[in-house]
């Protein structure tokens, strides 16, 4: 770019219209209608075609002329758009894979693969919106939290038993995966329930500046009031729908939290809630300072630094265990201050 700095690059027009892409896909953009989609060509200079090692399957990729992707919000049209041919690859909620695997003119592919669905807590400043401090900063409560959700339950029940439990970033298949001996599984065996939740509740009501406590059945503030929190997740996603119902049940039932179930239109909640302006700063975290010099949107500075709108907890945004070498993992995990934070996470 012109100017070889960050503004320069939010400034390159090649950059904002995705018409620089390094020439390397097997297409090229045509268009791109934001919020709607984007069509493509087929790239006559697919670099694939030329390879000397490669198989020879590749010497007239790519072998379409064009290609699409439609962005279509709601889930019962992307699959109408499936059933009468207008789509030709779409993805199947759990509750109805065994009825389209049965379609004959549909074929269902079960593909492994290394996302993941993630219950995001917000330690910053604009999270647990329920009364002082914020219990979601101590590790105590957070592993109550896991503690309180049945993992095994939540698979079979909402995800028809198409997914594994998550106990650590690195996924099984990964040369970096610890091994289960090495792993808490916390929401199994002895590792869930109320009782196992509720102790590490009391765990992190001992190392708070505030007066939680559990009256009878409920989780209530310094106040006396019951503990009340929301829990976000994509509007018309039926399977992100039922597993915030399902989390919601699960903290009532087993830590006396009440968590009201919202839903939100994705773009919005990116925008308004889990980014915010990268302001930078610094704070002292476990007797040391961390300073933010290179803040991004999706982590802006320290706890202070907030996105527009306050919220608990969120389902919206879902990750991705890769890239599994641990070097290329720091942008998630060194430090506060890493280049991914959306959520305030400090190490401790």
């Amino acid at each position: 770019v012109d100017e070889e700095d960050t503004e320069g690059l939010r400034q390159e027009s090649e950059l904002l219209e995705l018409s620089f892409t390094g020439n390397l896909g097997p297409y090229v953009l045509d268009s791109w209608n934001r919020g709607a989609g984007t069509s493509y060509v087929r790239n006559d200079d697919y670099y694939l075609q030329d390879i000397e090692d490669g198989p020879q399957l590749f010497n007239n990729a790519p072998y379409f002329e064009t290609a699409a992707i439609d962005v279509v919000k709601e889930q019962a049209s992307r699959l109408g758009a499936l059933q009468t041919g207008e789509a030709d690859a779409a993805g199947i909620p759990p509750e109805r894979f065994t009825e389209f695997a049965q379609k004959p003119d549909i074929n269902v592919l079960q593909i492994p693969q290394p996302f993941n669905q993630i219950l995001a807590v917000n330690m910053r400043d604009n999270g647990w919106n329920s009364g002082p401090g914020n219990l979601f900063r101590i590790p105590a409560f957070r592993r109550a939290l896991a503690c309180a959700i049945n993992k095994n339950e939540l698979i079979q029940g909402v995800y028809r038993g198409l997914a594994d439990p998550h106990f650590t970033w690195q996924p099984r298949f990964s040369s970096f995966y610890p091994g289960d001996d090495a792993i808490p599984t916390y929401g199994t065996g002895t590792l869930y329930g109320r009782e196992t939740a509720r102790e590490f509740a009391r765990e992190a009501f001992n190392q708070s500046t505030h007066a939680y406590s559990f009256d009878g059945d409920a989780l209530v503030t310094p106040d006396g009031q019951q503990v009340s929190l929301d829990i976000y997740h994509s509007a018309g996603q039926d399977t992100e729908a039922q597993t915030a119902e399902f989390v919601a049940a699960e903290l009532d039932s087993n830590l006396g939290i009440s968590v009201t179930v919202e839903a939100i239109d994705g773009t919005r909640y990116v925008n308004e809630y889990w980014t915010a302006d990268p302001v930078g700063g610094q704070t002292t975290i476990d007797g040391e300072v961390t300073e933010w010099e290179t803040p991004t949107p999706n982590n802006p500075g320290p706890r202070s630094v907030t996105a527009t709108e306050s919220w608990d907890m969120s389902l919206v945004v879902g990750l991705n265990t890769f890239p599994r070498n641990p070097l290329t993992n720091q942008d998630l995990f060194d430090g506060a201050n890493a280049r991914y934070n959306p959520v305030g996470y400090y190490p401790t």
